[in-house]
C-alpha cells in the first residue's frame, strides 16, 4: 500500500475515531507508595491553580503509526487531571523497536499527528526526533526537553499499560527512569496487577515517580487500525 493511500485512509480513520467524547471529571490517581510530595493536585476545579503555580508538561511520544483516540483521551485526562501547562505530541523518528512492521513515512506521521490535535490548543506536536539523524530514543529527548525548558519545569511521561510493561527494555533505562514522572494509564487486554506489581518495583529499586491513572481510554490500537485497512 503506498503511502499516500494509508495516509488518506488512516487519516479518515483517525477522524472518525477523535469525534468528541465527554470524558469524566475527578479520575483518582493512585497514589500509594509514593510521598504526598510527589504528586499535584489532581481535582478539577485545582488545575487551573496548578498550571500557575508550576511549570508541569506532558509528553505523549510514539510513532504514532498512526495516531488514534486512544492517544488523545489519555493526553486530555493527563491535562485535566494534573494540571498540565501543555502536552506536547512527539513522533519517533525512526523508531528501534519496530522491525518487519510497516511504518508510514515520517512526513506522513506528522501529519497525521497534526490533523489530529490541531483543535486543541493544549496540545503541541513537537518534531524534534523526526529532525534527529538516527534511531531515537526517550532518554535524548528527555534530556534535549530539560535543557531546553526553563530550570524547575516537571515533565510527565504519559503511557498505556501496555507501553509500561515494556519500559525496563527502553535504551538507558537505568538513566531515563529518573529523568521525568511516568503516568500510566490502563489498557485494554492489559492485567493491572502486571503493571500495579512492576511500578512498586521501579519505585523500590529506582525511586521513580509512577502515577497509575484510574481511567481506561477508549480500546483502540495502532496495531488494530492497520489491520483493518490492509
Amino acid at each position: 500500500m503506498g503511502k499516500v493511500v494509508f495516509l488518506s485512509i488512516a487519516t479518515n480513520w483517525a477522524f472518525n475515531l477523535l469525534k468528541p467524547r465527554k470524558l469524566p471529571y475527578n479520575r483518582s490517581i493512585r497514589k500509594e507508595g509514593i510521598p504526598a510530595s510527589d504528586f499535584v493536585c489532581h481535582r478539577e476545579q485545582c488545575a487551573p491553580r496548578c498550571r500557575l503555580e508550576a511549570a508541569r508538561v506532558g509528553i505523549m511520544g510514539g510513532t504514532f503509526n498512526p495516531i488514534h483516540v486512544g492517544h488523545t483521551e489519555m493526553a486530555q485526562e493527563a491535562y485535566r487531571t494534573l494540571g498540565l501547562r501543555e502536552v506536547l505530541f512527539i513522533p519517533v523518528g525512526t523508531p528501534p523497536h519496530k522491525p518487519g512492521v510497516f511504518v508510514a513515512s515520517p512526513q506522513d506521521r506528522l501529519e497525521m499527528v497534526r490533523l489530529a490535535v490541531e483543535n486543541d490548543p493544549h496540545f503541541t506536536v513537537n518534531t524534534m526526533e523526526l529532525q534527529r539523524k538516527g534511531y531515537t530514543y526517550a532518554v535524548d529527548t528527555l534530556h534535549q526537553l530539560i535543557a531546553d525548558y526553563p530550570p524547575g519545569t516537571e515533565f510527565y511521561y504519559i503511557l498505556g499499560g501496555d507501553a509500561f510493561l515494556y519500559l525496563e527494555n527502553w535504551y538507558r533505562f537505568e538513566e531515563a527512569i529518573g529523568l521525568c514522572n511516568y503516568v500510566v494509564f490502563e489498557r485494554a487486554g492489559v492485567e493491572p496487577r502486571l503493571v500495579q506489581e512492576l511500578a512498586q518495583k521501579l519505585r523500590d529499586r529506582y525511586g521513580a515517580r509512577i502515577l497509575l491513572v484510574d481511567y481506561e481510554p477508549t480500546p483502540v490500537s495502532s496495531t488494530l487500525l492497520r489491520r483493518c485497512i490492509q
